[in-house]
């Protein structure tokens, strides 16, 4: 009799994949599937830790200013790999652009905070700070529903990708044009 060849799947995957089966009852194609959502998440946790180092060490450098002028821009070229992508694989590309704009600004956003604001009213500013982050993730979803609603799946994401860079943009020049308590600096050093 001949036995049915068995494929060959890494080990988290596999191990991941016999207690899904097993517990849940799922079928395999399924449970990779949640094991390759599991590890796309770890990795995503993996770059916003990366990019916290290099993101004080350029503030540090170079001022808060042009730091966060200069991740600013960087998000803009994800953006821009999103509008322009010809295909899902120019995602990823984008991806490692635009989730550096929360781990690098972090150090850059605290400084200014920290710098400018007095000791008994930091807590405040931290808490502002994180709701401002926040709030485009609340306002995008209902809004790019409406965009794709009206104007398709593929008109409605590069019109909300091109809104995106063109807020961004204005945030970036208002953030470079706005003044912090630290002396200018016109060169990192």
């Amino acid at each position: 009799m001949r036995q049915a060849r068995r494929t060959h799947t890494p080990w988290p995957l596999s191990v991941l994949s016999e207690r899904w089966r097993t517990c849940l009852g799922l079928e395999p194609n399924i449970t990779v599937l949640f094991a390759t959502l599991l590890v796309v998440g770890m990795g995503e946790d993996l770059l916003r830790a990366t990019y916290r180092y290099p993101g004080g060490w350029i503030t540090d450098r170079c001022g808060q200013r042009l730091a966060l002028t200069l991740f600013a821009a960087l998000a803009m070229v994800g953006y821009g790999v999103y509008l322009l992508s010809p295909s899902w694989m120019w995602i990823l590309i984008g991806v490692v652009f635009v989730r550096a704009w929360g781990s690098l600004t972090l150090p850059a956003v605290f400084t200014t905070i920290t710098d400018n604001l007095p000791q008994g009213g930091r807590a405040i500013g931290f808490g502002l700070q994180s709701i401002l982050k926040r709030l485009p993730a609340v306002l995008a979803p209902p809004l790019g529903g409406v965009l794709i609603v009206d104007f398709g799946m593929a008109g409605g994401m590069r019109l909300g990708f091109g809104i995106t860079i063109v807020v961004r943009g204005g945030w970036s020049r208002r953030t470079h044009l706005w003044e912090v308590s630290r002396p200018r600096r016109t060169l990192c050093a």
